[in-house]
């Protein structure tokens, strides 16, 4: 571990992320988008449509009630089933039908506080969930070498050791402590351990601001690869798009911070979309398909974690228990990414 110089780096970088986040919100096109996220949930726990409906949703009134509420949920919550999602979208025909359906392949789901963070912080969790739940040792010693993979990928991309190296020891502390597992008192972590980690401000967003650099480093690492969908999304260039909407605490995530974490973790990440599109003509007949659509975010040969693997001759076996490699399984929603349970492990 860094010594506390470097702690008192990686804290003053943590608290800079924290007071961005505070700037940002103050964002009035921002916070309205976040709002009409969850504008339909609103509606559904106070009765139906109308609440948070209309000109109402431009309220910076209304707004600042919503993040309000949303400060106050724990950073990652406990493991729910399908029926509490349905409860919030009851008076929603059409994301009742979809949940209905999610259910036959989904047997839960765990949300995470919407701040802008959500997809790396529901990503961390649910990496490191599945490595605690598989017991898969093996698993934990190919992402040790993938984190160090990553350190290196940071470097080259102009990172200073001493922002990130305490928040990579502490998450490469989370994964040992799954090897060594709860039989070991002090030392190993059990289910209760890491959510109270990953409900602890601190440590939780330490997770967060390193996987958002380990996510820069990859798409940096890898320019001629990424720039055109880095263009297709924010029209700029790699370095800046990297500055101004990767590294940055409470900045949301899309499909290129999705594919390039993926790449740099070497982690499939299966994400499923919950909205109010209908696709029709896709076995839904005249009112369309309740199907939700799914993306699978499948790792390159060129991501760090893939480049580490190799070297370490990993030729793509699955873990001991049989359950394959590690996957993350998320479910979004306008603006906000939880974890969801495919039924195999729910």
């Amino acid at each position: 571990m860094a010594d506390s110089a470097s702690g008192s780096a990686v804290a003053a970088a943590v608290a800079d992320g924290a007071a961005a986040a505070a700037a940002a919100a103050a964002e009035a096109a921002a916070v309205a988008e976040e709002v009409r996220a969850v504008a339909a949930a609103a509606d559904a726990e106070a009765g139906g449509p109308g609440v948070f409906s209309g000109e109402r949703l431009d309220d910076m009134t209304n707004i600042d009630i919503v993040r309000e509420e949303e400060a106050k949920k724990p950073y990652v919550g406990d493991k729910e089933t399908l029926e509490s999602l349905m409860q919030d979208y009851r008076a929603y025909p059409v994301f009742v039908a979809k949940i209905r359906s999610l259910a036959s392949r989904y047997g839960g789901i765990r949300r995470v506080r919407s701040d802008g963070n959500c997809f790396f912080r529901a990503t961390a969790f649910g990496l490191l969930e599945w490595l605690l739940v598989n017991e898969a040792d093996s698993e934990c010693q190919n992402f040790l070498r993938t984190l160090e993979a990553c350190k290196d990928r940071m470097v080259g991309a102009g990172f200073d050791p001493l922002v990130f190296e305490d928040a990579l020891d502490m998450l490469a502390g989370m994964v040992n402590a799954i090897c060594v597992g709860a039989s070991v008192p002090g030392q190993g972590a059990d289910a209760s351990t890491l959510l109270a980690n990953f409900r602890d401000d601190t440590v939780s967003n330490m997770v967060v601001m390193l996987l958002r650099f380990i996510t820069s480093a990859e798409i940096q690492a890898r320019q001629d690869h990424f720039a055109p969908f880095v263009l297709g999304v924010a029209d700029t260039d790699v370095q800046t798009f990297c500055r101004r909407f990767v590294e940055p605490m409470a900045e949301e995530s899309d499909h290129v911070h999705a594919q390039a974490l993926c790449d740099a973790l070497r982690v499939p990440i299966t994400v499923v979309y919950l909205d109010s599109h209908e696709r029709s003509g896709v076995g839904g007949g005249a009112g369309g398909s309740t199907e939700c659509e799914v993306h699978r975010f499948e790792p390159s040969d060129e991501g760090a974690g893939s480049i580490a693997a190799a070297a370490a001759g990993d030729g793509g076996g699955g873990a001991g228990t049989g359950r394959g490699r590690p996957s993350v399984h998320l479910l979004y929603r306008p603006g906000h990414y939880d974890i969801s349970y495919p039924k195999l492990i729910a």
